[in-house]
C-alpha cells in the first residue's frame, strides 16, 4: 500500500485514541485524514482491554463517554460495512454497601443510560434477590 502524497491531517499512532481521532475528524469535519501505524492496528497496549467497555463509572460525564462509545461500537458495522466483531455482553460486579458523604453504592444504579442492578443475599436461603 502506497501512502498518499498529501493529506489534510496526518494522525501517528493507530491505536484506541488515534483511530478515533481519525475517524471523527473525517466523519465529522470530512477531513483528509491518514493514520499511520508501524505494526497493526490496535496491536500495541490496545488490544489488552479489547473488548472491556464498561459503563457504569462513578462520574456521570465518564459514563455519557462510555455509552457513546458502546452506541458507536454498536452502529460501526452497519456504517462500514465492515465487520467488527463487535458483541454487546455485559459484567457482573460485587460491591460492599458503601456509604459516604451522604452516598451510596445504590446510587449508582442511577447513572445516566446505564442499567444496574442491586442484588443482596440471604444467609438463611444462600439465594439472592434483585431490584432494579
Amino acid at each position: 500500500m502506497s501512502l498518499p502524497s498529501h493529506a489534510q491531517i496526518v494522525v501517528i499512532g493507530g491505536g484506541i485514541i488515534g483511530c478515533s481521532t481519525a475517524y471523527h475528524l473525517a466523519r465529522d469535519h470530512k477531513a483528509d485524514v491518514v493514520l499511520l501505524e508501524q505494526g497493526k492496528l490496535t496491536s500495541g497496549s490496545t488490544w489488552h482491554a479489547a473488548g472491556l467497555v464498561g459503563q457504569l463509572r462513578s462520574s456521570a460525564s465518564i459514563t455519557r463517554v462510555l455509552k457513546y462509545s458502546v452506541d458507536l461500537y454498536k452502529g460501526l458495522e452497519a456504517e462500514t460495512g465492515l465487520a467488527t466483531g463487535w458483541k454487546m455482553t455485559g459484567a457482573a460486579c460485587a460491591l460492599p454497601p458503601i456509604r459516604t458523604a451522604g452516598r451510596s453504592s445504590a446510587g449508582l444504579r442511577r447513572r445516566p443510560g446505564a442499567s444496574a442492578w442491586i442484588c443482596t443475599s440471604s444467609r438463611r436461603t444462600r439465594s439472592s434477590a434483585c431490584g432494579r
